[in-house]
């Protein structure tokens, strides 16, 4: 460039300028005009041509990041292309034709062609790195069911799944049986090879129910029994099975046939337990004997006693006699049929008997008919029984004459008396009779035991004196001590001289001392008697 030299550009589009060297923008010719300082110009034209056309650009690669593949390899293509600049998310920039991108976005690459022109091209890696939702059921294993079937349901229908579990268990399906308890889990991979896993315990109930039974006894009292089972949870199911068929469901029954039960509780969870119930019977009557005494003339009560076994129930009495106690041992005053109800502690019953007899003496007592005798007459009495000897307890006469406990009496006729006698048997019967011996007077005779043969006008004589002047003296004998006659008076009545003794034998006074005599004495009514005695002679 020339001092004081002048410049003048003319182009395109009014292009000028008049600077030695200037910049355009426009394709064209361009013409330059130089004025030099003697003002001579020279001009020359120049052609200004336009190389503009930019590199064709295109990205090729992969679209989709995603757990399996975490990278996408991108390539840009150009012919003309001499540099590459990329651009993307996360400040990402590269220069180089091919790419690794991890991110996803939208990655632009500009290249630069050799006229320095550029193009652009574009490419959206999308990302899918989303976990599987993954949803899983289980449940209980009980006893009604024993296995069950595991349920993982996804949200990408392309979902695999892998479980694990107790005991080794493993499984690529969907809905696995299980037969164990415990936490199993599984691992589920989408299409996208995304993962996600879950865990659920499946619990165990196969407990079986625990309870009791318990059931009362058959009685007569109670001829039901109820069986009760005890402890059981709600909503457990009891069946009763028994003797004869029985089945019965429910917590309680009742049961009127003695035998082992079974009772069977299915709970809830579908587990049985067993308990077995022996119901037993008490249906035996009470025992009883029962014993009466009789009602004899000696004890007008009677025992009756009954022996009960077992001990403790209830009595009732019934008979002749009302309001008997409620006792084992009662006393009752009437004879009859006498019966006892014995209810037992199990309310079963039994009835006994037992006949109260009364014993009354069938035998009989006579001492005949009524008699009649003369004073000093020998009165025999015998009565007459039929009583067996052995049955004979006692004998009692009134009056006594002779024996107490005889089967007779004799006594001499002096007074008219009744006598009675009363015979008691071994029952303590009496029976009595009576009989009336009437006395009659003969006329009372007195013969003294001692005179004085002294002629003092007081004793003097030993006679017999009677009050009856109709007897007569059949003979009067007096005798000596050696048994030698030393009076006789024969037939005289009683105050005759004739019968008088005055001491004198053969004309003289016999010795002072004791002599017997002996009379007989004839009564009207035609008896004698013996008289015997003796006297004495003092002087």
């Amino acid at each position: 460039m020339l001092s004081g030299v002048t410049y003048q550009w003319m182009g395109p589009a009014g292009f000028n300028s008049n600077l030695a060297i200037t910049q355009t923008s426009l394709a064209g010719n361009y013409v330059l005009t130089v004025t030099g300082l003697n003002g001579c110009t020279v001009t020359t034209v120049t052609t200004v041509l336009q190389d503009t056309m930019p590199p064709d650009a295109q990205i090729t690669g992969e679209t989709l990041l995603d757990c399996n593949q975490t990278t996408a390899g991108l390539t840009a293509l150009s012919v003309a292309g001499t540099a590459w600049v990329w651009g993307g998310p996360g400040n990402f920039s590269a220069n180089t034709t091919s790419v690794d991108v991890s991110q996803q976005g939208d990655y632009i690459v500009t290249i630069t062609a050799p006229n320095g022109c550029t193009n652009t091209a574009n490419w959206m890696v999308l990302q899918d790195t989303i976990s599987p939702s993954i949803q899983v059921l289980g449940g209980t294993l009980t006893c009604s069911a024993p296995s069950l079937a595991l349920v993982v349901s996804s949200s990408d229908p392309l979902t695999q799944y892998a479980w694990s579990g107790p005991g080794g268990f493993s499984s690529i399906i969907a809905a696995p049986q299980v037969n164990l308890a415990g936490v199993y889990a599984v691992l589920a991979t989408a299409g996208n090879g995304c993962t996600a896993s879950a865990s659920l315990v499946v619990p165990a109930d196969q407990q079986a129910p625990v309870f009791s039974v318990s059931g009362d006894t058959i009685t007569c009292a109670d001829p039901i029994s109820t069986a009760i089972a005890n402890g059981l949870d709600v909503g457990t199911a009891l069946q009763w099975t028994g003797p004869g068929g029985f089945q019965q469901n429910g917590i309680e029954v009742s049961i009127s046939q003695p035998g082992v039960y079974q009772a069977t509780a299915t709970g809830t969870n579908g587990c049985t337990a067993v308990q077995s119930l022996a119901v037993p019977t008490d249906t035996m009557a009470p025992i009883v004997v029962l014993t009466g005494d009789v009602i004899t003339c000696r004890d007008s009560l009677a025992q009756i006693t009954a022996q009960v076994q077992p001990a403790g129930g209830t009595l009732v009495w019934a008979g002749p006699q009302p309001g008997l106690p409620a006792d084992l041992v009662v006393t009752v005053m009437l004879p009859g049929l006498y019966q006892i109800t014995v209810t037992g502690p199990n309310g079963c019953t039994q009835t006994a008997e037992t006949l109260v007899e009364i014993i009354e003496p069938s035998w009989t007592v006579d001492l005949g008919p009524d008699l009649v005798f003369w004073e000093g007459n020998w009165v025999m009495l015998d009565l007459n029984t039929d009583l067996p000897k052995a049955q004979l307890q006692s004998i009692e006469w009134t009056p006594v004459f002779s024996c107490s406990n005889c089967m007779s009496q004799y006594w001499r006729a002096q007074e008219t008396v009744t006598v009675q006698v009363t015979l008691e048997d071994k029952n303590g019967c009496l029976m009595s009779d009576q009989v009336l011996v009437e006395v009659r007077k003969r006329g009372s005779l007195y013969i003294p035991n001692i005179f004085s043969p002294n002629a003092d006008g007081r004793d003097d004589e030993f006679e017999i004196f009677s009050s009856n002047p109709n007897l007569r003296i059949q003979h009067f004998r007096v005798y000596d001590r050696w048994g030698s006659l030393v009076f006789e008076a024969l037939d005289f009545a009683p105050g005759d001289q004739s019968g008088r003794w005055d001491g004198r034998f053969k004309g003289q006074d016999v010795q002072p001392g004791v002599y017997v005599w002996t009379a007989i004495v004839a009564f009207e009514d035609g008896a004698k008697e013996l008289l015997k005695g003796d006297v004495t002679i003092v002087r």
